[in-house]
């Protein structure tokens, strides 16, 4: 039993090395050739600009000589010294924690963005349930298209009996203490892992820095409690591999059963879950059963909860729902280039479903023609399927901000911006904070490189979790809908993995210099294997890339400059005044109809 279990723990271990390897080192050499812009409108436009490849050279090399002179300076040792003391540590968690907290609290309160599409749609459902009106669900209604947004339509029709219909600001409040539970979970795990306590320190200062998850916070959506969720879920899986206590397993399958309700793409993070639970705790016969009953359980919890939005929104309207739009439109949509950048919505989905008398099955089956139609495209001209896909990775990776701007740019606000956050959220502004985020970002895909290639091998599979989920969502949105904000998930998750590959390298590289100091030389290591992975991957890019001849990465770099030039942003301000002035115009267009009304009706004509 030991022996086949050696065997698959090493396959996993090959397998999460060489797509890992292969996902990194291709962003990474995207990200050094290129940045992704989203214009600041709403039809989510993506221009592809040039980078500079020899400023970010420099950049990664001044960076991470500056971490290894503080490295060999000692102070890196002085940190992690005094933060073995318990007190000490805990109090400069918590102090992150609540920093991240306050910076959340903060961004609500200046901004008070008012939401709009799919979040706005989500809450008007949730309210209209309440107040007995289902058109929502009649065939064609927003419910009964997206029937993925059951279950947070029901949380949010909970949050309103709570907390009152449309409290916007009470969601975006509740989303900051959900982002504080992603950190804090986040380091949480990292500690079961035996994560040096430097290195959760230091995700959370990066967590701190990461701008764009703080300016979600503003976004009435699950996407920050989703993945909180998740990761809480994780926790709780941890503990029962650790313990062997059901309930253990139990609080896990509760909790990520409900982060799928919150947001359906986090049911990546449950395959990742599963997969990683199960090679971590085969060993004996015993342990089989304990696989079993993970798996069991946690199956048993996704699809009761699948079931049960639909099953409670039947009983309470009398409706019965149908299956709504087609998994299969996405992936046909995913594969079309039509408006936007490769992959991205076009609507597809939308008007496919109509066209189809809202019929699931009907659409499916256009869907899946579809597909193999632009299957067959890509088969017989290799130089578009590479454009096509070099673009749609771009724009999901490369561009800086996540849609954390286009988000919130698009939305009125109901306060009257001061200057500098008037400037901030321009166009201006936003290339401005993307130009800095480009270089965070450079960072941590580097780091997740180097943590690939550098990880001990007995250490690899314990922290492999936060990879292979992300691998998951990198492969899904291969062919899946594509868009920058959906990435976000998956770059908080990269932050550990970064801060541990970093460790990893500097750690290395002093001891290699003391090494050949000494005299006793370096020693071999299966890294330079994955190092030689990662050099083939990016060489063979960049090979093809240059013979395409396209430069379909930078194309865009002219147009954005005169984009820059000529966007000026939209009014959205809707503060008391300009929401006073709308209501006094109303009442003086009402005013002037009654007038009219009148005035026919003294000269004998009826209206």
């Amino acid at each position: 039993m030991e022996g086949a279990t050696s065997v698959f723990r090493k396959i996993y271990r090959m397998v999460v090395v060489i797509f890992a390897t292969a996902i990194f080192s291709t962003i990474f050499v995207m990200c050094m050739i290129s940045t992704c812009y989203i214009t600041s409108e709403e039809y989510e436009i993506t221009f592809f600009c040039k980078n500079n490849i020899f400023i970010n050279v420099a950049f990664l090399v001044v960076s991470t000589s500056i971490l290894v002179a503080m490295k060999v300076k000692g102070i890196f040792s002085n940190l992690q010294e005094k933060l073995n003391d318990d007190s000490l540590f805990k109090k400069a968690k918590n102090t992150l924690l609540l920093i991240i907290l306050c910076l959340g609290l903060t961004w609500v309160f200046i901004t008070q963005f008012v939401p709009g599409s799919d979040q706005l749609d989500v809450m008007s459902s949730a309210y209209k349930i309440r107040c007995g009106d289902y058109s929502e669900l009649v065939p064609g209604g927003y419910l009964d298209r997206w029937n993925n947004q059951l279950g947070l339509t029901l949380i949010e029709y909970l949050f309103g009996r709570v907390f009152g219909d449309y409290n916007v600001m009470g969601f975006q409040f509740l989303n900051c203490f959900g982002l504080a539970l992603l950190y804090l979970k986040l380091v949480d795990i990292m500690d079961k892992l035996h994560i040096s306590r430097m290195a959760q320190i230091m995700t959370l200062f990066l967590g701190v820095l990461f701008i764009p998850m703080i300016m979600y916070t503003s976004f009435v959506y699950g996407t920050i409690w989703s993945v909180a969720l998740a990761l809480w879920a994780f926790d709780f899986e941890l503990k029962y591999l650790s313990d062997n206590k059901v309930v253990d397993l139990v609080g896990c399958a509760l909790l990520i059963g409900l982060a799928i309700q919150v947001k359906n793409n986090v049911l990546i993070m449950m395959i990742a879950m599963i997969i990683y639970g199960l090679i971590c705790s085969i060993k004996d016969i015993r342990s089989i059963k304990r696989s079993l009953l993970l798996v069991i359980i946690i199956g048993v919890s996704f699809i009761a909860f699948s079931k049960a939005p639909q099953i409670i929104v039947e009983k309470k309207t009398g409706y019965s729902l149908s299956q709504g739009v087609s998994s299969w439109s996405f992936v046909a949509m995913g594969l079309q280039d039509e408006n936007h950048a490769p992959g991205w919505s076009n609507g597809y989905n939308y008007t496919t479903y109509e066209e189809s008398n809202c019929i699931t099955a009907v659409q499916e089956e256009r869907a899946k023609v579809d597909i193999a139609d632009r299957m067959a495209l890509f088969k017989e001209n290799s130089h578009y399927a590479f454009e096509f896909f070099s673009q749609k990775i771009a724009s999901m990776w490369t561009e800086p901000t996540y849609q954390s701007f286009w988000i919130n740019q698009i939305r009125n606000h109901r306060v009257s911006f001061p200057e500098w956050l008037d400037w901030l959220m321009s166009t201006n502004g936003y290339t401005f904070v993307s130009g800095i985020l480009g270089y965070y970002q450079l960072l941590l895909f580097s780091g997740c490189l180097l943590w690939v290639i550098l990880e001990d091998s007995n250490q690899f599979i314990n922290k492999s979790f936060f990879a292979v989920t992300i691998i998951g969502g990198f492969l899904f949105h291969l062919a899946w809908e594509a868009k920058s904000q959906y990435s976000i998930t998956y770059i908080v998750l990269m932050i550990p993995i970064a801060v541990m590959g970093y460790e990893q390298f500097i750690n290395k590289l002093c001891c290699a210099i003391e090494s050949l100091k000494t005299g006793e030389g370096l020693k071999k290591s299966s890294a330079r294997y994955t190092a030689l992975l990662s050099v083939l991957v990016m060489a063979a890019y960049v090979g093809i890339y240059k013979f395409d001849g396209t430069q379909c990465l930078t194309a865009d770099s002219g147009y954005y400059e005169k984009y820059l030039e000529a966007m000026v942003m939209p009014y959205t301000a809707e503060t008391v005044r300009d929401i006073n002035i709308i209501n006094a115009e109303r009442r003086h267009y009402k005013e002037l109809a009654e007038y009219f009304v009148q005035l026919l009706g003294e000269n004998g004509i009826d209206y």
